[in-house]
């Protein structure tokens, strides 16, 4: 699966489509879907910017 169809699974699964019908209409399995999805918040968490620190630095 390329990056801009994942881009669209996990759209797509934000807005509350099923697995199950995602995966027939890219004809895969639930667990490619599943794993995008899974890859797609890992990607989410690298790509935050680090937050503001509070405190001084010593």
């Amino acid at each position: 699966m390329d990056p801009d169809e994942q881009a669209l699974v996990c759209k797509r699964l934000a807005n509350g489509e099923s697995l199950s019908a995602i995966a027939r209409e890219f004809n895969t399995t639930r667990q490619t879907i599943m794993r995008v999805r899974e890859r797609g918040k890992t990607e989410r968490v690298h790509d935050r910017q680090p937050s503001p620190r509070t405190h001084a630095s010593y």
